[in-house]
């Protein structure tokens, strides 16, 4: 590191907190340099305590926190402007898992590892949407964490129903990305899993599964359909079906939103259906004989 220039004294330690406070309390070597401080003046507030070195050429300012989020930025600053946080920790930033004990950090290179941070090579290029900002993190997106992840042979069946559940991507997202990324690995797992049955809870299983015992076919399951998705249609015969529950439609809320929702559909053709636990558990002849003679009527039959 140079000799102390450029930043005048008194605003050495301003200027490197305030680097620091934009990245969950880290600063770079290079960071340090461009405020004024030396080698010898680190090393100094590093053993006052003032500097607490987290990865190769990164410290945390003040003091390390429990955050994960600094691990996760200690990484991307030591690996530099092409590493991107990746697998598990990508999960964990989109919400649908804890903070893993280790950073998972793509590279375009292979690189060497450091104290509790696995880098890897991706040998599939990142495009442009791929990489998104989550806490001012660089992570990759969620359809490129659940292809990631698919190509090192993870379980992926929860995490893209939890995905789609959560509004973080749809089926119809991820359908045109594998069409995009044809080819590359994980792609036939990632496809196989979305072509699958995905359902948001255990009273959707449970309809697939009295439909399935029935012979009607199964719909198309938690469709997006302009602003709103849709727990299940025919498309050909352009009938939706909403499986009802009180806890999720017995509010005055939920009451209005199924109104908008049904509305919406109607005035583009499609009519919709509504079944609750109770009718197939109860009254399954009943509803499956309704049910048969409205998707025979709408193709027809």
């Amino acid at each position: 590191m140079s000799n102390e220039t450029g930043t005048p004294r008194p605003f050495r330690s301003t200027c490197v907190s305030q680097r620091a406070a934009k990245q969950w309390g880290c600063v770079t070597v290079a960071e340090l340099e461009r405020c004024g401080i030396s080698d010898r003046t680190a090393r100094r507030w590093a053993a006052e305590g003032r500097l607490h070195r987290l990865l190769r050429g990164v410290y945390a300012v003040g003091h390390r926190s429990p955050a994960p989020e600094q691990r996760w930025q200690a990484a991307l600053l030591s690996y530099g402007k092409d590493a991107v946080l990746s697998r598990s920790v990508a999960i964990a930033l989109h919400g649908l898992g804890k903070p893993p004990s280790v950073t998972t950090v793509a590279l375009p290179r292979e690189v060497r590892a450091q104290r509790g941070v696995k880098p890897h090579f991706s040998s599939l290029p990142f495009e442009r949407d791929e990489v998104v900002i989550r806490k001012g993190l660089r992570t990759t997106s969620i359809e490129r964490t659940l292809l990631d992840l698919a190509a090192v042979g993870e379980p992926i069946e929860r995490l893209v129903a939890e995905a789609v559940a959560k509004r973080l991507t749809s089926i119809a997202k991820l359908r045109a990305y594998v069409e995009r990324r044809a080819g590359a690995r994980g792609v036939a797992r990632l496809r196989c899993c979305i072509e699958g049955r995905q359902t948001r809870s255990q009273v959707e299983d449970e309809f697939v599964r009295w439909l399935e015992e029935r012979g009607i076919p199964v719909p198309s399951l938690n469709e997006p359909f302009g602003p709103f998705t849709l727990d299940g249609i025919w498309w050909k015969a352009g009938l939706v079906v909403e499986v009802d529950t009180y806890e999720t439609h017995g509010t005055r809320h939920s009451f209005e939103a199924d109104r908008e929702r049904d509305a919406y559909v109607l005035a583009r053709g499609l009519r919709t259906m509504r079944v609750t636990p109770r009718q197939w558990r109860e009254r399954g002849d009943e509803l499956a004989r309704r049910l048969r003679r409205q998707l025979a009527a709408d193709l027809g039959q």
